[in-house]
């Protein structure tokens, strides 16, 4: 039978590469299938994903290319981990894998929508800019205006001011040239006096003016500064490029839920609901796909597998208590050879006391030998001879026992 190979659809999956090869091919592209649901949910949610993230929340593009491997990596990983394990239809687990399916739904929904409807909360946002720059605009004008008509009633006051100056000065210049007054030509002593009359009237309003003048100055210098502050304010108010992720979700559930009518509200559940179902694929693909004859296949190729594991263990047992009995065996000869290196130390110990005596022995007997010799020449070799003998052979008994001992 030719073996079956496994596609790299099937493999995305997780199912067991040894238990595929085992199954019909009706059986295996449902699997295949199964492998593509996971791809396609994957790609689809690590495309929109690194481009909301990179231009949402880092306001840097260049960065979705590695927001989209780590993005499709987690979602790959965790289509695995909704459809990994064995059949799960009836089972307690199922509930567990659609309430994480329906978070991660949740979470893509509300940064899918908020990427899809930008445009909409880009126009909220600049409205609401708008309206908070008039306001802003309204405040600092009325300070403005406020400073503006002091201005202009100091304005009106040193044009009367000027106006006075103006007619004393005439008054002057009427009784020099006899135009008036007195009607005498000249600067007489009437001139004189009206000069030293009309010269500190001048003067305090010459310094009214002047005073008038340095407040004007003083006030144009506040309307500067109220016109600076209101452009700092103004520039302080938020557009839409400087919001974040979490606020961008938060002016779109204002828009649908909050000031929306019926059809935003509709639409944002439906827009819900979708997201939902493409990200639940994966799940929906494992328990409508009829692939229950994997999960049989799985179960015999686990039971060879645990029979195979027994025999294998069994083999173990058997190989270690042969090595037990030949280790208790050679713990058995050990323990006999070192009881008898123990008498052999005993008897070694004696035959060195034995060699002592008989070499006390063997030197009383030639010495009296000797004196025997001496006094006996006629009854060495019959006597004394075959008594050394005897005492020649058992010390070289000895001896060699003793050898045999130390090696």
């Amino acid at each position: 039978m030719k073996e079956k190979k496994i596609n790299i659809l099937q493999k995305v999956t997780g199912f067991s590469k040894n238990t595929i090869p085992l199954l019909e091919d009706a059986i295996r592209k449902k699997i295949t299938l199964l492998g593509s649901i996971m791809i396609f949910t994957a790609l689809i949610s690590a495309i929109v994903m690194s481009y909301a993230i990179s231009a949402l929340c880092f306001n840097r593009i260049w960065m979705m290319p590695l927001i989209f491997i780590i993005w499709f990596i987690f979602v790959y990983f965790f289509e695995r981990l909704i459809i990994a394990g064995s059949n799960i239809k009836g089972s307690s687990v199922l509930y567990y894998r659609i309430a994480a399916v329906i978070c991660f739904a949740i979470i893509h929904s509300l940064i899918i929508d908020t990427l899809f409807f930008q445009k909409d909360i880009n126009s909220s946002y600049n409205k609401d800019k708008t309206e908070k720059q008039k306001i802003i605009e309204d405040k600092f004008d009325e300070k403005i205006q406020d400073r503006q008509n002091q201005i202009s009633v100091l304005s009106n006051q040193n044009q009367k001011l000027f106006e006075k100056i103006y007619l004393l000065k005439n008054k002057l210049t009427a009784e020099a040239d006899g135009t008036d007054g007195t009607k005498k030509f000249g600067m007489g002593p009437i001139f004189e006096l009206k000069q030293n009359l009309y010269q500190p009237e001048i003067k305090s309003i010459q310094d009214q003016i002047k005073h008038n003048n340095e407040t004007t100055d003083k006030i144009n210098k506040e309307i500067a500064e109220i016109k600076t502050e209101k452009n700092i304010k103004i520039n302080k108010v938020p557009s839409s490029s400087d919001q974040g992720l979490l606020s961008n979700i938060r002016r779109l559930h204002q828009i649908e839920f909050i000031n929306g009518d019926f059809i935003s509200r509709s639409f944002g559940i439906l827009w819900f609901l979708i997201f939902v179902f493409i990200e639940s694929l994966p799940l929906i693909g494992k328990l409508t796909l009829d692939i229950d004859s994997y999960y049989g296949t799985q179960n015999l190729v686990n039971d060879g597998r645990q029979q195979l594991a027994t025999v294998e263990v069994q083999q173990n047992v058997q190989k270690s208590m042969a090595s037990i009995l030949l280790l208790a065996q050679n713990n058995k000869i050990e323990a006999k050879g070192k009881l008898l290196i123990e008498k052999m130390q005993i008897s070694n110990n004696f035959f060195r006391e034995q060699i002592i005596q008989n070499e006390q022995i063997l030197e009383s007997i030639i010495s009296g030998e000797k004196k025997l010799n001496e006094k006996f020449e006629n009854h060495r070799d019959s006597q004394i001879r075959p008594l050394f003998k005897k005492l020649e052979k058992e010390l070289q008994i000895l001896i060699n026992n003793i050898n045999f001992v130390e090696a």
